[in-house]
């Protein structure tokens, strides 16, 4: 109760599923059986926001595949059970994309002694560093 949940249709019967957050990684988990569906890093998220018709949905913007040489973007919606725990798990996932790209680009792409400070937009690409 209070966690992050969907519910999905298959063959007629409801199906739950659980999300988990942890650092540089998130989680779907079947809801009965605890067993992971699948598991995708940050990088391949593009952005998550509040879904403005429903008060108990959020929204997470991904990368699925190219569309005619351009990320094609595709949506998850989530649902919770009320609107503060829709806020609670935005700004959670935010905060958590943010420190994970904080870490990445000072890792990867920014020499010292420079540091990270923010970003307004970035991309996954061929010519990226895994």
């Amino acid at each position: 109760k209070g966690g992050l949940m969907t519910k999905i249709k298959i063959g007629g019967k409801e199906a739950k599923w659980d999300y988990a957050l942890c650092s540089g990684m998130w989680f779907k988990i079947h809801h009965d059986s605890e067993k992971v569906a699948w598991k995708e890093e940050y990088n391949t998220i593009h952005s998550v926001e509040k879904c403005v018709a429903n008060p108990k949905r959020l929204m997470v913007w991904w990368f699925n595949g190219k569309e005619g040489g351009h990320p094609k973007l595709a949506c998850r919606e989530l649902q919770v059970d009320n609107e503060g725990d829709r806020d609670d798990w935005v700004l959670t996932f935010k905060s958590l994309l943010t420190n994970y790209w904080h870490e990445r680009l000072e890792a990867t792409l920014i020499p010292a002694p420079e540091i990270y400070q923010f970003h307004l937009f970035v991309t996954v690409g061929a010519d990226t560093t895994p």
